[in-house]
């Protein structure tokens, strides 16, 4: 048997890691805790074989670089960055109960219009801190949002995770690649394609338009291929129409969401919300929380 020889170790004298959670294709989680006071914390360990990778020890720094700028309800918060003299480097986060937006998806494919709604206003609420304090996202989908367990009631809340691959732009600077393809294909809009260096906050907007659209309909807007594949069908074909349990001003609001022009989109994730929640009222639709599974 082999014993896994993180168990146990207490990190900048403060984070134990007590149990393995799971395994990325970057870092493996752990759950742990606080030695002095007993709170439990997550820890992602960067996998051994990229510790000598800057550009992945860059994205753990900018992970810690968010949650010391942004406040909010709707991201996770990232307690501590350590660096240890053996290379290893560890994020500590807080600890969340529940589950991804994308196996909730899995379980359940069609949420309600009202549930879809309270979705989009919150993770927007939290897309909106972030773009305020100039960062972007740039990945998000339903594997980088987490419904916690909301106290001792059934209500799940979204936190968005996984800053890795942001941008953040610095007076005179931008803390990104140049010229590359960043994010996932089925939730990047063209500009994302081209150049991920180039995109601003309306493609976080177009990223949580389809994750409306899946939510609606069951589906993604496009067809499942190549990321060639993919990106010809966002750059040249319009989307199904939602499902006609959809009451007509949402669907408008979401597939404005999803325009291909990022000019002709909502011009922020609050102004999305904004027009989403005003359309369930005009359709006499009431926001709703998304419950737990049973």
């Amino acid at each position: 048997m082999v014993v896994d020889p993180l168990l146990g170790r207490v990190v900048g004298g403060t984070w134990r890691i007590d149990a393995y959670v799971a395994r990325g294709s970057m870092g493996t989680v752990y759950r742990g805790a606080n030695v002095r006071i007993g709170t439990p914390i997550a820890v992602k360990v960067l996998n051994p074989e990229f510790l000598s990778d800057p550009l992945i020890r860059e994205r753990f720094r900018r992970e810690a670089m968010v949650s010391a700028r942004v406040s909010s309800n709707f991201l996770v918060r990232v307690f501590d960055l350590c660096t240890e003299a053996d290379g290893y480097a560890f994020l500590i986060m807080e600890w969340l109960s529940g589950m991804s937006l994308a196996d909730y998806l899995r379980a359940r494919p069609r949420l309600y219009v009202g549930e879809v709604v309270t979705l989009v206003s919150q993770v927007g609420e939290g897309l909106e801190s972030a773009h305020r304090a100039k960062i972007i996202h740039r990945d998000i989908k339903p594997g980088n949002i987490f419904l916690e367990r909301a106290g001792a009631g059934d209500e799940l809340v979204p936190k968005i995770v996984d800053f890795g691959l942001s941008k953040i732009i610095e007076a005179g600077s931008q803390l990104t690649a140049a010229a590359t393809m960043m994010g996932t294909p089925h939730y990047m809009p063209v500009e994302q394609f081209n150049d991920s260096a180039a995109v601003d906050a309306r493609a976080d907007v177009y990223a949580l338009g389809v994750i409306a659209y899946e939510a609606l309909a069951g589906r993604r807007p496009f067809r499942d291929g190549s990321p060639v594949q993919i990106l010809n069908d966002i750059a040249t074909r319009n989307p199904d129409p939602l499902p006609d349990y959809v009451p007509t001003a949402v669907s408008q609001v979401v597939m404005q969401a999803l325009a291909k022009e990022r000019e002709e989109r909502w011009q922020s994730a609050s102004d999305f919300a904004t027009a989403l929640r005003q359309a369930a009222r005009d359709a006499d639709v009431a926001a709703r929380p998304l419950l737990r599974l049973a």
